[in-house]
């Protein structure tokens, strides 16, 4: 006996988990759910069919007991207890407990018993709680109120009380000659529920016991022809690296199994290690050790790169880039200069890996030095292109986009030097396909041109390098121009997970295919709104930089403009004229435009409201009058404007709406 369990001990209950065991557990687990799984779907068909049949049979002797006691006028003492004396002859017959006649009051939601009938003789309870005549209230359901509208569908109720657990058919008895009455037939359920209950143990016990003499048999099946040959292949494995340095002893090759196909294997195996093993050291030290320089490149090159996400007023910017490699030669920059605007920057290095790394970063220093300056991008190309050409001794080229871009009138002034065309998102895709110049650092003198195209409030502007329409799936095809395009088409309205939505798509289509070339994208939101401010001195000349400022206004018509310079002309040259009389003085003006235009014009000379004792044409003296003429025709025009005296300052405000875009 001791022997036995020593045995158990070690090769049944083994302290680490064996594929044995997890398997086992595993189809244990499996057909103990499958078991469950089939018992849980018998007990609910079973219980279901059950309930189904007692209702159909409770309906068909509800029924027999409606057609034998047509003929009874149960407002008769006689025919009453006649008519108890054959319901009661069926209950008996058709082992039903009770079966009834009743007189529904649904007004005072009462039942008068006209007739019943028992299975059984009478009890005392019986007697006391049902007898011809007994009225009981607060009893209608809603049962009883169907079977009174002729339902045979929702006239059955499985009910307990005090009575039983009884499940109950109403019929009603003659729609037309007894309107409010019904006859009932209740079933006993307890007894038919407990004899289904016993039979479903008795069929769970036997497919129990059925699965767990399929696990034992499996189980030792398992241990015996896989378990323990496995053991022997694993154990031998295991102790390989110790035995090696004393010397292999080699598996057992004899048989036709699939375990001494293995152990054949594995004896090629230990030699072709022992023989690689000992070149590997030398190739890991200086794997790790190119890794190591590799990482801190890397870490080096995104660091100089700025941020991915940059905020300013009214524009953001997102970029990402994603190497080849450990480090790539594709590169991003935005740079904000002190007059406001933003130059922003995105190239691509010929080849990969660490020469164009090495050319990338020293791109980026170039054009990050560049963007700081006053230079227009045609100009801060051709200054990067004659730099990097001169010292090349590699040969390398690289394709750019320059541009700058001015938030506050949305204007974006841009070269490409044989890079990608970018877009414009707007109400449409634009491509700014425009090619100002070949690729840079290859010829000192090359010269470039520039263009410019102005954002929209809403618009955005995506620029990208060749990795991402050039992305290849396990087939070797493109994921192609035509793709991104119309993922471009499709953020349309919605900018925010245009980027991430980029990435996942290429991902999906590459499939798992190992990235061929750099990506890096960049996108610029341009939120729009327009806010300028204006410090002139009591003099018309400033209505030049006005008008400047009002041609400045992005996304609105000429002829609105036509209207605002009228209207700011007659407001400040009266401001000139009248205000400081002949001293003198300071106008400020502010103009802000986004769904409207707002002018406001502040001075602080002689107090003076505008806004009242304006002519209107009909009144106006051509002839005679002076003045007032120009505050009609600028009040007519304008859709709003309000005027206020405060600290000393006159302050109007004047409002022209922008018509939609179309």
């Amino acid at each position: 006996m001791h022997q036995i369990k020593k045995w158990i001990g070690k090769r049944l209950l083994p302290k680490e988990r064996s594929v044995f065991w997890s398997t086992t557990l595993l189809l244990l687990t499996v057909l103990f759910l499958a078991n469950t799984l089939i018992l849980l779907t018998i007990y609910h068909y079973e219980s279901d069919n059950t309930l189904k049949r007692y209702q159909e049979e409770i309906r068909s002797e509800a029924a027999l007991a409606r057609s034998l006691t047509e003929r009874f006028d149960l407002s008769r003492r006689e025919d009453a207890e006649e008519c108890s004396a054959l319901l009661g002859t069926l209950c008996r017959r058709l082992d039903v407990r009770y079966m009834y006649i009743l007189k529904i009051d649904r007004k005072a939601r009462s039942e008068t018993y006209l007739a019943i009938g028992t299975q059984t003789d009478w009890t005392e309870t019986d007697v006391s709680a049902r007898d011809i005549g007994d009225k009981v209230t607060g009893m209608v359901n809603r049962e009883q109120l169907a079977a009174l509208r002729g339902d045979t569908v929702n006239n059955i109720v499985h009910e307990s009380n005090e009575y039983g657990d009884d499940l109950i058919c109403y019929l009603p008895r003659d729609t037309a000659e007894y309107p409010d009455q019904i006859i009932g037939a209740e079933k006993a359920f307890t007894a038919i529920n407990d004899q289904f209950q016993r039979r479903f143990r008795q069929s769970a016990l036997l497919t129990t016991f059925l699965t767990a003499i399929t696990v034992l048999g499996f189980a030792l099946i398992l241990y015996y022809r896989v378990s323990l040959p496995a053991g022997r292949i694993s154990r031998k494995m295991k102790g390989f690296v110790n035995e090696r340095e004393s010397g292999f002893e080699k598996l057992q090759e004899n048989g036709s199994t699939e375990f001494h196909d293995i152990a054949r294997s594995f004896n090629q195996m230990a030699e072709d290690i022992d023989r690689y093993i000992k070149q590997l050291g030398d190739l890991n030290r200086e794997k790790h050790t190119r890794e190591a320089e590799l990482n801190i490149a890397r870490t080096i090159q995104l660091g100089l790169l700025p941020p991915d996400s940059f905020t300013a007023g009214n524009t953001r910017v997102r970029a990402f880039m994603q190497p080849a490699r450990e480090v790539g030669g594709d590169l991003y920059d935005y740079r904000i200069r002190e007059n406001g605007t933003i130059c922003l920057a995105v190239a691509d290095v010929s080849g990969k890996g660490v020469s164009a790394a090495l050319f990338m970063s020293r791109a980026v220093t170039l054009l990050g030095q560049y963007a700081l300056q006053a230079m227009t991008p045609a100009e801060a190309v051709t200054s990067f292109n004659r730099t990097l050409a001169d010292n090349n001794p590699n040969g390398l080229f690289i394709t750019a986009f320059v541009a700058v871009f001015d938030p506050l009138t949305g204007r974006l002034t841009y070269t490409n030097a044989g890079h990608n065309p970018p877009y414009v998102l707007s109400d449409r895709l634009i491509a700014l396909e425009d090619a100002h110049g070949m690729a840079a650092g290859i010829f000192p003198e090359a010269a470039y041109e520039e263009a410019s195209v102005t954002l929209r409030p809403g618009d955005a502007f995506f620029v990208y390098t060749d990795g991402i329409n050039e992305a290849e799936n396990r087939d070797g095809a493109f994921y192609g121009t035509e793709a991104l395009e119309q993922l471009l088409r499709r953020h349309g309205g919605d900018r925010e997970q245009l980027l991430s939505d980029l990435r996942e798509s290429i991902n999906a289509f590459a499939d798992g295919a190992v990235q061929s070339d750099d990506m890096t994208a960049l996108l610029l939101t341009y939120q729009g709104g327009y806010h300028r401010e204006l410090t002139l001195d009591c003099d018309t000349r400033g209505l030049l930089q006005i008008n400047e400022a009002i041609d400045g206004i992005p996304g609105i018509p000429d002829d609105l403009k036509d209207d605002l310079r009228l209207m700011a002309e007659e407001i400040y040259v009266n401001q000139c004229s009248y205000a400081y009389e002949g001293e003198n003085g300071e106008i400020l003006v502010k103009i802000e435009a986004s769904d409207k235009v707002e002018m406001t014009f502040t001075d602080s000379g002689i107090a003076f409201d505008p806004t009242k004792e304006v002519p209107s044409i009909e009144d106006y003296d051509f002839e005679h009058s002076v003045g007032g003429l120009g505050r009609f025709i600028v009040f007519s025009m304008a859709d709003d404007y309000c005027y206020r005296y405060e600290n000393g300052r006159n302050i109007l405000k004047i409002v022209k709406a922008i018509a939609p875009k179309v």
